[in-house]
């Protein structure tokens, strides 16, 4: 089988989940004999930036094809000009390129960057498309479907620019795809300058100060730009839905994907498959729990439910209960208690150490997390979990009972249920046992089969 799978970067520039499980799923098919490319977003031109072309690179031994002015790749954030991801790209570049590559199957991780074109030049050659649902975005601008702290309802874009709290300019997305961008990512100096606990307070200082300034431009232009933001937010949402409406077949990663999914584009064909990806493999073992509690919190982001952890936590030590350690995998944004150990994102050879570290994973999330893969990585390695009841992985425990604990997305059940396993390590040792005997999804090369398999259900429709 010859196939393109669409990512919306490549790592340095961009990480994280989903780029990882992209990246594997890549390793896995082509370790299963099939011949797959990689198209992503590339650099914007000086001159002539609505001029589309695609160029042909190479990435870790991969090939790799680039998008020359593709649109911007927002990551969530707001952008200065809406209409920037509404352009449609130039047609007949994406039909050559379809036309020599012959590709029997198109799989897209996310349609940041990408051009509606695109879809339209591969259903006119009728090539199936198959679209993983990572997140919201398409629907949904910050692509987590939240308003402030609740569940978004309304997604015509009437309310977007109400909603958008950071806003990118154009001059900054299309640095963030520069060549030169790309090199210092990859500099260990700029790792250094991302990362050093030492340059943490000059960071906070110079945010606070950004923030006022945004502040106070924000309060003289609210009136002037909301009407034209409400129209441009609008036009995007029409946009995308087309998009939407070129998919072939959806890869759902869990049921309650499939759920948000149906409630916001309707009646739309599609199969469950969880996701995994190649560093999670069967290493379950009996852990010993000791007196102090060992939290760990992997993601970043008001989003991810930190806010809740870090108020739950410091009430928890107010009231004495003060043999509690969290570690964290990101770079704060503020200055935390003693409690908290902040850690660089961590790298695929550091996972074992990662979670030997901590007896329990949080993952109190607010949003309609479409899985939550960091829950099957810790339940790989017999570490109990709690999760919020918007974490899609929750149906993991709640398909094999006992395997971790389920929780409201608020303060007071996150406290209780922390509370328990504090004054009890028993729960854990119980739950631990109960990993280890459960029956979990944890052989990868079934899951890179069940894609396939996708693969040719949407060959045939």
């Amino acid at each position: 089988m010859n196939i393109l799978q669409y990512l919306p970067g490549l790592p340095p520039v961009m990480n994280g989940g989903m780029i990882k499980y992209a990246l594997d799923l890549i390793q896995g098919e082509k370790q299963s004999g099939h011949t797959v490319v990689m198209l992503i977003p590339g650099n914007f031109t000086y001159f002539r930036r609505d001029q589309t072309r695609i160029v042909k690179s190479r990435w870790d031994e991969k090939e790799c094809y680039r998008i020359i002015n593709p649109l911007p790749v927002s990551g969530g954030k707001g952008v200065e000009d809406i209409s920037e991801l509404t352009k449609k790209g130039n047609k007949e570049v994406y039909m050559k390129f379809l036309e020599t590559l012959k590709p029997d199957i198109i799989h897209i991780h996310s349609f940041m960057g990408l051009h509606i074109t695109f879809l339209e030049a591969a259903y006119q050659l009728r090539i199936p498309v198959v679209y993983t649902t990572h997140d919201y975005y398409g629907i949904c601008p910050k692509a987590i479907l939240l308003r402030g702290d609740k569940q978004c309802t309304v997604t015509d874009g009437v309310h977007c620019h109400e909603c958008m709290e950071t806003f990118y300019s154009t001059r900054k997305l299309r640095w963030h795809h520069s060549v030169l961008y790309e090199i210092l990512k990859n500099n260990i100096l700029f790792h250094y300058l991302e990362y050093s606990p030492k340059l943490v307070p000059i960071k906070r200082q110079i945010r606070s100060l950004r923030k006022r300034y945004k502040t106070k431009n924000e309060i003289q232009k609210n009136d002037t730009y909301d009407l034209n933001q409400v129209i441009a937010y609008k036009n995007a949402h029409c946009y995308y839905e087309k998009m939407f409406g070129y998919v072939t077949i959806f890869h759902y990663n869990s049921n309650q994907s499939k759920e948000m999914f149906a409630r916001y584009l309707g009646n739309i064909s599609g199969n469950i498959i969880s996701i995994s990806n190649q560093n999670i493999s069967d290493r379950r073992r009996k852990r010993d729990f000791g007196k102090v509690l060992r939290i760990g919190f992997i993601g970043r982001g008001v989003h991810k439910g930190f806010d809740i952890l870090k108020e739950v936590l410091n009430s928890l030590y107010i009231r004495g209960l003060q043999d509690i350690m969290c570690h964290i995998y990101f770079n704060p944004r503020e200055k935390l208690p003693s409690y908290f150990i902040c850690h660089e994102p961590y790298r695929e050879e550091d996972m074992e150490q990662v979670y030997d570290n901590i007896d329990v994973l949080l993952l109190p999330s607010l949003w309609k997390e479409t899985y939550g893969l960091v829950v099957l990585e810790a339940l790989s390695y017999g570490v109990p979990v709690i999760v919020s009841q918007n974490v899609g992985a929750r149906e993991l425990l709640e398909r094999e009972t006992g395997i971790g604990m389920i929780v409201q997305a608020e303060k007071e059940s996150l406290r209780k249920v922390l509370e328990n396993i504090y004054y009890d390590r028993k729960l854990l040792s119980d739950i631990n046992l109960k990993i280890c005997n459960a029956d979990l999804p944890l052989q990868y090369e079934e899951h890179v089969q069940g894609v396939l398999d996708l693969y040719c259900k949407a060959i045939r429709a």
